[in-house]
């Protein structure tokens, strides 16, 4: 919601008891010694950018404040609780305009959400900001608070109208998250104030954003899934078009003014439904049962189509948006995407759209969901089928298998608890298939694998045992001598992807796969996308809670190396693209997963400085220094000595 300053009513100062706020008394402020930055010529700015400033706030004042704000955004709707923060934190630093930018869900881009101030349509010159890009894309990929000034010489600061508009202090802090920073809150001023004055205060007034943003979404997440499987079970049984009752629900919940379902073509379901009604389709692509080139089934991720349409993915530019905006959700189960919600807003709605962006995103989701339960139940009889004709018309349940990190097994949207099966080593022979999900693998291999300190003939008799229960789990409706997820070939057994069936060890391949394929064709764009995809479910080193497995030693290695060469390669398109924050930032998640990898250490020491961070280059080659002498009794190589050498002489790259 936008608004100048002006408009905000003002709320009483009157605090309202509440126990829960009391915590924050025994926070205190985190004592942050002030850091100074290399500017572009290399020398020390302290002016330049300041990170974590030193707290010397008033804690009483900080409390009694907070505790006011605290109270106030945990009773009013998500756009006011960012509002009144907002409102709060102008009043108490003296900030002429502030923002709040939100990350898309899986974390791809920050997308500006709200604003409250001066110079709205300066602070809108840049909406969306990658990782690493600008100060706000900094700010999220640093996890740290960040004080650019002055703005006018500072180039990292990408919003050339908010300069020219008279700010001269830009200071942003990271949301956080349960995973991570799920966003960014900035403050601008027209001086340049000390940020030691107010950063405790600032940045405890995001934690309590991100909480109360954490809580709405999940119930927005919950209530809108409840809310789909309701409406496509109930209104099938009272013999209505579920859809049509679907989108009339989505787009009161959006407030939208246009919304359309696409689904794909082999599915035996209605091609095109939308609200208000209208018999051409107003997507050209997906209207032609195109999906294959439609970005938000391809990418697997929403498009948002706003403002320049020469900007729009290619096969998205014939889309007119007129005065508002589209997007443009898939529809996905498992790694399919069956089709694509559309949603349109108008700019009196809402200028900055994640919020409704967020919500269509939940509400895809919640439909995929259900549509997955309609199958798993039988709702749609044999000529109604959601999958190709090619499946059996017996219930197939959807599986989902994770083993990056964690072993994480999902049955119908249920997650199995591990000591709720019977016998240990069910799970352990799914691991093992899984790993080798692409062969078939001999059945005196998996006995050894599985009981690798007496591995006899007697346990012939005990193996299939866990076969039949490893096929009555993943299987329930099926005979378990025919199940069709674990097959068998003479001796030896396989676990077969089924389009039900998504393994997240599959997909980090494919991803790979796709990487190679597109820099091989010279589509960098593309190859980036796909290493980000990899690197995205890399959760952890391979089955992290088998760390002496003989079964999967080699590939918990292999797939490492993967993921440390797309770090690498991220790492490369990006300093190419002169982010150098980002590739900065993918450098560091690569030392992780080996922190005695020196040339990682060298494109690290390489990045930050061209980034104008040599104090940082130098420092992290006497922490290579450090690790190798630690861990393998060697030296730096003469390379990574000689760009220590260069990094001394010259404030950045040639």
């Amino acid at each position: 919601m936008l608004r100048e300053s002006s408009e905000v009513q003002g709320r009483s100062a009157t605090p309202r008891p509440d126990a829960g706020i009391d915590r924050l008394q025994a926070q205190g402020c985190p004592q942050t010694p002030p850091t100074s930055t290399l500017d572009a010529t290399g020398h020390e700015s302290p002016q330049m950018m300041v990170e974590d400033a030193v707290c010397q706030d008033d804690p009483l004042k900080a409390v009694s404040s907070l505790h006011r704000l605290a109270i106030d955004i945990t009773t009013e709707s998500l756009r006011r609780a960012i509002e009144d923060t907002l409102d709060f934190l102008l009043r108490e630093t003296g900030a002429e305009a502030g923002e709040v930018l939100l990350a898309e869900p899986e974390f791809r881009e920050l997308v500006l959400t709200f604003h409250l101030g001066e110079a709205q349509d300066a602070f809108a010159q840049i909406i969306r900001f990658r990782p690493g890009q600008g100060v706000p894309g900094t700010v999220w990929v640093r996890r740290s608070s960040l004080c650019s000034a002055p703005l006018p010489d500072d180039t990292r600061f990408l919003r050339t109208a908010v300069k020219e508009a008279g700010f001269q202090c830009y200071y942003g802090v990271p949301i956080p998250g349960s995973s991570g920073p799920m966003g960014v809150l900035g403050l601008a001023f027209r001086t340049i104030p000390d940020p030691s004055q107010f950063s405790s205060l600032v940045s405890t007034a995001a934690t309590l954003l991100g909480l109360r943003i954490s809580s709405t979404f999940t119930a927005w997440r919950e209530n809108g899934l409840e809310s789909a499987i309701t409406t496509i079970l109930g209104s099938r049984q009272r013999k209505v078009d579920p859809f049509t009752t679907f989108l009339r629900e989505t787009r009161q919940q959006l407030g939208a003014r246009q919304v359309e379902l696409y689904f794909a073509p082999q599915l035996s379901l209605p091609r095109f439904t939308s609200l208000p009604h209208r018999s051409i389709p107003g997507c050209s692509t997906v209207g032609r049962a195109d999906f294959g080139r439609c970005p938000a089934c391809t990418q697997r991720r929403s498009v948002m189509l706003l403002g320049n349409s020469s900007e729009y993915p290619a096969p998205c530019r014939t889309a007119a948006t007129g005065t508002g905006y589209w997007c443009c959700v898939p529809i996905l189960i498992g790694s399919q995407a069956i089709g694509v919600l559309r949603c349109a807003q108008t700019p009196e709605h809402q200028a900055f759209p994640l919020e409704s962006v967020a919500l269509a995103e939940l509400a895809g989701s919640a439909l995929a969901e259900a549509l997955a339960l309609f199958v798993a139940r039988g709702s749609y009889s044999e000529s109604e089928t959601l999958v190709p004709s090619t499946t059996s018309s017996v219930e197939a349940p959807s599986i989902t298998i994770r083993c990056f990190g964690s072993f994480e097994l999902t049955i119908d949207g249920k997650v199995i608890d591990p000591t709720a099966v019977p016998r240990r080593r069910v799970l352990q022979l799914l691991k093992i298939l899984a790993i080798h999900h692409d062969r078939f693998v001999p059945r005196d291999m998996l006995i050894e694998w599985l009981w690798p300190e007496d591995a006899c003939a007697s346990r012939t008799t005990q193996f299939y045992v866990l076969v039949h229960e490893l096929r009555r789990l993943l299987d329930p409706a099926e005979n378990a001598r025919r199940s069709r997820t674990i097959v068998r070939d003479g001796e030896r057994y396989q676990l077969v992807l089924h389009p039900y069936v998504w393994l997240d060890l599959a997909e980090f391949e494919k991803a790979l796969e796709r990487g190679k394929r597109a820099e091989v064709a010279g589509d960098l764009i593309a190859a980036a996308d796909a290493y980000a995809r990899a690197v995205e479910l890399y959760r952890g080193d391979l089955l992290e809670e088998e760390p002496y497995a003989e079964w999967c030693w080699s590939a918990r290695e292999r797939l490492r190396e993967g993921c440390i060469a797309a770090l690498r390669r991220l790492a490369t398109f990006w300093g190419q693209d002169g982010r150098w924050d980002a590739s900065i930032a993918v450098l560091r998640r690569a030392l992780e997963l080996d922190r005695l990898r020196e040339e990682v250490h060298r494109e690290l020491m390489y990045a930050l400085w061209a980034a104008g961070r040599r104090a940082e280059a130098v420092r992290q080659y006497a922490e290579c220094a450090r690790l190798l002498r630690e861990h393998l009794n060697v030296e730096p190589t003469l390379e990574t000595q000689q760009l220590l050498e260069a990094i001394r002489r010259s404030p950045s790259p040639s």
